[in-house]
């Protein structure tokens, strides 16, 4: 039933007004003191990069198999952790493979990055190479020794990040051959400078590799909020008949799941889960007031949108006012304080209001992360609560919890209202449809882009000649501004 969102606009014949700005202040009591932690995050960037392999000893495999190496290869590294009983351990390792290259003497340019925290002092770095053997020239891939002594083939590094040291890698230890005992060997060389190392010739397969391990320290300075907030603004200009069937139908309970602080702008509000501050006049001051409020303690923010829209405007019908695309940008870009500038705190905006994808630009602007809204008349706003509840798990990005909220049951029940709509309660939709035919298909009439110009205004040429539940789905598409991978547990800094 949720359709009416939009539907009201059309059945009242209102029309836009530009509403006076209730400059409402937060009581006395509730006026929160500035603790801004602008901080500054050190991170180290270390890209090991394999510049050249070329053959000392190739395989001696016989007719018809050429003397060529084919090479591949894999790059493994990590934290680097320096145990007394154990030896070096690598822990949070990424591995990256590489191959077939084939020739005695190639520059592959294979690398990986890795990035680890300022405060990590070591990493480990293990080269492994082969020469890809088919079925007919021996059938197993044969090690290309590319390491230091006899005890090994794989090549082991030991990167002190700070000091940009590259070390070599010992076994101290081989009595227990698939755990060896590592130990930190002779300097090799500095962070950002080509170094090579030849294979021992231990077995038939070996090669000297050219290795280039560079560093870069970044710092990045601003404010990095460790509190998450969500804001969640609920307001409809409609019966109270419509007003009882879209609170019925959304959970917004499930807005305050999972935050510091949650911070509901409604009316009225008798759900179980409670927010912790609950305001009864929503309005754009307030809303403003309150974002401004939530920064000023520390809080990065999601916003949750409730309302109708128009393009570049979040109409909030009940003031007779709305929050305009300018509004946006004067209160947080321009006159946002010490977040202006696009530094303002907000992570996510996601709304169900209509045409919420035509402000996506604003609200990147004054610092949102991400943003998502439907491109004209959103017809499906009964998505929301699977969206947020996937949200809600933490490890969900915003593509795939929409992608898993756009289901065939949610976009069905609109369907079947906007066919009961248009038979009944539409007196401005003419022509009807030929006999059999409804507004979800099309006819010759072309009914289906008449009425959802009638009644909708989606006054949108490329609609001529298409079905109606393809109207829908395309005007409700939900689009993305910012980071669409963007996850619940997934921090930023401004």
């Amino acid at each position: 039933m949720l359709f009416f969102l939009c539907l009201i606009f059309v059945t009242t014949g209102y029309t836009q007004k530009t509403g006076r700005v209730l400059n409402r202040q937060l009581p006395d009591d509730k006026i929160i003191a500035p603790q801004i932690r602008f901080t500054q995050t050190v991170t180290r960037e270390m890209t090991t990069q394999i510049v050249r392999l070329k053959t000392t000893q190739g395989p001696n495999e016989g007719a018809p198999c050429n003397k060529i190496m084919d090479y591949k290869a894999e790059i493994q590294q990590g934290e680097g952790l320096d145990y007394p009983s154990l030896g070096l351990v690598t822990q949070a390792a990424s591995t990256k493979s590489f191959g077939v290259i084939e020739g005695n003497n190639i520059t592959p340019g294979w690398s990986l990055q890795s990035e680890f925290d300022g405060d990590q002092e070591f990493a480990m770095v293990t080269i492994k190479v082969w020469d890809n053997d088919d079925a007919i020239c021996g059938g197993k891939d044969d090690v290309v020794d590319v390491a230091f002594a006899t005890q090994q083939e794989y090549l082991r590094l030991w990167v002190e990040l700070k000091s940009r040291r590259i070390y070599r890698v010992n076994i101290a230890d081989d009595s227990q051959p698939l755990v060896p005992k590592y130990i930190v060997g002779n300097y090799v060389a500095m962070a950002g400078t080509n170094f090579s190392i030849r294979g021992n010739n231990s077995q038939d397969h070996a090669a000297e590799i050219t290795v280039n391990i560079n560093i870069e320290t970044k710092i990045i300075s601003g404010h990095y909020p460790t509190k998450s907030a969500s804001l969640t603004l609920v307001l409809f200009d409609d019966t109270p008949f419509f007003n009882l069937v879209q609170n019925a139908q959304i959970a917004y309970g499930n807005c305050f799941e999972g935050y510091d602080k949650s911070v509901l702008l409604k009316r009225r509000y008798d759900g179980t889960r409670r927010p912790d501050r609950h305001l009864q006049n929503p309005s754009r001051a307030t809303f403003f007031s309150e974002l401004k409020a939530l920064a000023e303690d520390g809080y990065y923010i999601d916003i949750f949108i409730f309302s109708h829209g128009f393009k570049d405007n979040i109409s909030l019908l009940e003031n007779q006012e709305e929050i305009l695309a300018k509004h946006i940008i004067e209160e947080l870009h321009e006159n946002g304080g010490r977040f202006a500038d696009g530094k303002f705190p907000i992570r996510l905006v996601y709304g169900v209001n209509c045409y919420g994808a035509s402000l996506r630009g604003d609200w990147l602007k004054v610092g949102a992360k991400a943003v998502v809204g439907a491109r004209r008349i959103n017809f499906y706003p009964n998505q929301a609560n699977k969206f947020i509840s996937e949200w809600n798990k933490g490890n969900v990005n915003i593509n795939t919890a929409y992608h898993w909220s756009n289901t065939t049951s949610s976009r069905t029940m609109m369907h079947l209202l906007i066919k009961a709509h248009a038979t009944s309660a539409s007196p401005c939709f003419r022509p009807k449809c030929n006999f059999g035919k409804t507004v979800l298909g099309t006819d010759s009439n072309d009914c289906a882009y008449r009425y959802f110009d009638c009644g909708w205004g989606l006054d949108y040429p490329k609609y001529q000649g298409d079905d109606g539940i393809d109207i829908m789905n395309h005007s409700s598409e939900m689009l993305f501004g910012g980071d669409n991978l963007m996850t619940k547990n997934k921090q930023y800094t401004w």
